[in-house]
């Protein structure tokens, strides 16, 4: 799709109201991170680990090894979650669809002007500041802001590439699906917030724990569970008197 960003100044405004065309849900990049994942799971009553199968795809980053989750489908056609020309979705919609047509580049915000977008210049005006408190934004930039944090300071420290299968699947595996990696541990009546920072924390005890593949080969796997309860208990009472 056809568009040009330009970075938004400080106090610059613009206009912009949906007209509900559903342009903007075809042939997209949706990139998620471990606080869309929950939020999207939440909203369709689903553990994360169904919602991930069914709804995500990992995009492998040759430079680094990482893997970065995206919506399937959406950047090669419709939006898995598009009913008519309704997003089925839209509480509960991922940080790139809810900034719309607002967007990142680097460190700035930049405005979208899409040619296939009918509700550019037209209706309300808007601030930065205004577009994303009305979109609900706020907390989604948070943790959008601590996951890429994460991701930076884990790829700082250790070579993802050289790293054992078992070990790559199963980091991953907790940074991305909460309700897979913790286990049998009561969560009940803790924020997503912190469900997105129990994946972190664990995922960061996990990569210095068994740094060395051998570490966590030595292990069965009863021991390798006993140890990550253990930790994830004293995880979760941290973050849960931080609430």
């Amino acid at each position: 799709m056809q568009e040009v960003k330009r970075v938004l100044q400080n106090g610059e405004h613009f206009n912009f109201v949906c007209k509900m065309c559903g342009n903007c849900c075809n042939e997209m990049l949706i990139k998620l991170t471990p606080y869309d994942i929950i939020r999207l799971s939440a909203g369709l009553n689903l553990p994360t680990h169904e919602f991930i199968p069914q709804y995500v795809l990992f995009l492998k980053l040759q430079d680094t090894g990482w893997f970065l989750p995206v919506l399937k489908h959406v950047k090669k056609g419709e939006c898995l979650f598009k009913r008519g020309k309704k997003c089925r979705i839209h509480p509960y919609r991922p940080l790139p669809c809810r900034l719309f047509p607002v967007g990142r580049s680097e460190e700035n915000f930049v405005l979208q002007m899409s040619l296939y977008c009918k509700g550019l210049l037209t209706g309300c005006r808007w601030n930065l500041n205004s577009w994303l408190e009305a979109s609900e934004a706020i907390t989604y930039l948070e943790m959008s802001k601590l996951y890429y944090d994460f991701m930076e300071e884990i790829l700082q420290s250790y070579e993802l590439k050289t790293i054992s299968d078992k070990q790559y699947k199963l980091f991953f595996k907790i940074v991305y699906d909460f309700d897979g990696a913790r286990l049998d541990l009561t969560c009940s009546g803790i924020n997503d917030k912190t469900k997105v920072k129990y994946c972190l924390a664990m995922g960061k005890w996990f990569l210095e724990r068994f740094s060395e593949p051998h570490l966590l080969e030595e292990l069965s796997e009863e021991q390798f569970l006993d140890a990550y309860e253990k930790q994830g208990r004293m995880v979760l009472k941290q973050l849960i008197e931080q609430q």
